[in-house]
């Protein structure tokens, strides 16, 4: 599991397990007090998952027009399409998503959102599941953790 971040999100999404992209601050957020434990400690293009809330403590944000609380994050294990001879428990590589066409059905476990092109990846699992690949690679369901975030 990655390291833990605390954050502020409307109260309606703070339960655990609930998972966002953070898609970057918005322009309102440069003029927030908060921003700093808000959106400062998130990186974009990075999905979180909330491990727990704290919803006692509530504040006003204008952005999203209601209050939102504390929320203790992680970016949690990404499934993700990897050539089978790679795809082994405890392998770190670098992740190196394929030139998939637009209609591959694997197109989101090639190009999972919260990857990007050039993290170190570690393998915690290969999923028991058969990929069909229409450019014919020989590909494996794998849960991933990015290393050094």
């Amino acid at each position: 599991m990655g390291r833990r971040l605390v954050t502020l999100i409307p109260k309606g999404q703070a339960k655990a397990g609930y998972r966002f992209l953070f898609a970057g601050p918005a322009e309102a957020c440069g003029r927030c007090r908060l921003r700093s434990v808000c959106v400062e400690n998130l990186t974009e293009g990075r999905v979180y998952e909330v491990m727990s809330a704290i919803p006692k403590k509530k504040f006003p944000c204008d952005l999203h027009g209601s209050e939102v609380v504390p929320v203790e994050v992680h970016i949690p294990p990404i499934e993700v399409a990897i050539p089978k001879r790679q795809a082994v428990v405890g392998a770190v590589l670098r992740f190196r998503p394929p030139s998939c066409p637009s209609e591959c059905e694997n197109r989101d476990l090639c190009e999972p959102p919260g990857l990007k092109a050039g993290d170190r990846i570690k393998i915690v699992e290969v999923l028991p599941r058969d990929l069909r690949c229409p450019k014919g690679e020989d590909l494996a369901a794998c849960l991933v953790e990015i290393q050094g975030v």
